[in-house]
């Protein structure tokens, strides 16, 4: 709404004065928060950055705010993260103090493998008057990548002190204690710890219900959901028909009919929105997971193979994209060569979220007693006491 109020405004000060260049950088920040977010990653919105960076910088060259624009364009755009870094060096030269531009400065240095600059740069943040959330958790990620979980633990913790109603702190709290530690019982224990305004954020009740759901508890899962007021769920977490999961709680409570219910409104979401955007892969991915999920066998698979066919992967073969729909098909054989192949000897970020898949998601348990599936059990179990001993010789780097 705040986003949505701001755009409406400036669109308003740039119509009044055509040559206002702060009015376009602005209105460029803006159409970047909503990627940031999650909000709208549409092409639409990534044209009205492009066209408001380059105005901006085009009516006023010299400005720093049009340069910051003109970066935050760069970043956004496949390929050009050296022009926002050149742009963003130059921009956290003059202003020292900014806290977004060391922010800014921070991610891109980090999305170009230059690990302790970036560091460096969160690290200033942080330690100007008043602290900085996010520049916390900008560097909680980055120990999270670099195995170093016990301060990426600790970054959190202090994002946390400073704003205990940090929504997004508080689902990478979630991610450590679920997916980094493996740990159930501390994850359920920060879901409790979860404030009930900061639930209202529907971003951080889709997170919650999902590892609600992880940890079997279908009541409160449903209680997280009803935070969820739309029936589309788009953020930089969870992108997915609400329906979808709402489906699986009642399926997790023994509520067979209701899941039915729910996933063919989740279908019927689905169905609109690739009406408007045909080659959407993640939407059709959902689409065979649903199929799936009902039964329908023919059409699940048929969805599926065009799926893998827009993503361009082997078909036939279970990849992170489209496990969860091969075990909802029964696919028990190449869901446990995917597990298998992934997990063997990889304490990568990718690997530690697939092994609290493993561990956790319900869609597996029709599969847990099998031979198979109960060595690799023990491998994820050796996995995540090998991954602490990593963690702790890359903490002590």
């Amino acid at each position: 709404d705040d986003l949505r109020l701001a755009e409406r405004l400036l669109k308003e000060a740039a119509e009044l004065e055509p040559v206002n260049a702060d009015a376009y950088a602005a209105l460029a920040l803006v159409a970047y928060a909503h990627h940031v977010f999650g909000f709208d990653r549409s092409a639409a919105r990534d044209a009205q950055l492009r066209s408001a960076a380059e105005r901006a910088a085009k009516l006023a060259p010299q400005s720093d705010f049009a340069q910051l624009a003109l970066a935050l364009l760069y970043r956004r755009n496949p390929g050009t993260d050296d022009e926002a870094l050149s742009l963003l060096r130059a921009l956290a030269a003059r202003h020292g103090t900014d806290k977004f531009i060391l922010r800014q400065l921070g991610s891109v240095l980090a999305a170009t493998q230059r690990d302790e600059e970036a560091l460096a740069c969160y690290y200033r943040a942080a330690a100007l008057p008043g602290g900085d959330a996010i520049a916390l958790m900008g560097r909680a990620l980055l120990l999270g990548r670099q195995q170093r979980i016990d301060e990426m633990e600790a970054a959190v913790e202090q994002a946390l002190a400073l704003r205990p109603d940090y929504g997004y702190a508080h689902v990478i709290k979630l991610v450590v204690m679920c997916y980094n530690r493996g740990d159930i019982g501390r994850t359920k224990l920060a879901l409790q710890q979860i404030p009930p305004r900061v639930m209202g954020d529907e971003r951080v009740a889709a997170v919650a219900a999902f590892m609600w759901y992880w940890a079997r508890e279908a009541d409160r899962a449903s209680e997280a959901l009803r935070h969820v007021t739309h029936d589309y769920i788009e953020s930089n977490v969870v992108t997915m028909p609400t329906g979808l999961l709402t489906g699986l709680v009642h399926r997790l409570a023994g509520r067979k009919e209701a899941a039915a219910i729910e996933w063919r409104a989740a279908l019927r979401v689905l169905e609109r929105r690739l009406a408007l955007n045909p080659t959407s892969a993640g939407e059709l991915g959902d689409k065979a997971a649903l199929l799936a999920m009902l039964g329908e066998r023919a059409a699940a698979e048929e969805a599926l193979r065009a799926y893998e066919q827009l993503r361009r992967v082997p078909a036939g073969r279970a990849t992170s994209a489209t496990w969860q729909i091969y075990a909802e098909l029964g696919r028990e054989a190449e869901v446990a060569d995917f597990f298998a192949e992934r997990l063997k000897g990889n304490y990568s970020d990718g690997a530690h979220y697939l092994a609290a898949q493993f561990r956790f998601n319900p869609v597996l348990d029709p599969f847990r007693d099998q031979l198979r599936f109960r060595a690799l059990a023990a491998e994820v179990d050796q996995f995540y006491a090998a991954s602490a001993k990593v963690g702790t010789k890359a903490a002590a780097k």
